[in-house]
């Protein structure tokens, strides 16, 4: 969450973080130098309504480019699903390690 307190559509609110207001972003980082390899910005749901598996689907478009070169990725339980692991397995990304709801 990214520090926002003007006026933009796609603000958020989440009492939970220090942060109450800002831009919600999902980023891919290398390990060692913690340099942002891809990012997202979250514009809210669509207008169809909420994505399902969203945050599985959410690591699927980050992985596109790194796809085939044997990279490990970390996730929260949030984004891991057996259907993710199965889908980045397939495509030769490597590995993933995620806690599984």
């Amino acid at each position: 969450m990214v520090t926002w307190r003007g006026r933009l559509s796609f603000r958020m609110f989440i009492s939970s973080k220090p942060t109450h207001y800002g831009i919600k972003l999902y980023c891919m980082c290398d390990s060692e130098t913690g340099y942002i390899c891809k990012l997202q910005v979250y514009t809210g749901a669509s207008a169809e309504g909420r994505e399902k598996d969203h945050g599985p689907n959410i690591i699927k478009r980050l992985s596109l480019d790194f796809l085939g070169r044997g990279h490990v990725i970390y996730m929260d339980s949030h984004f891991s699903s057996p259907d993710l692991f199965e889908h980045l397995r397939k495509r030769h990304f490597g590995s993933g390690n995620g806690l599984v709801r």
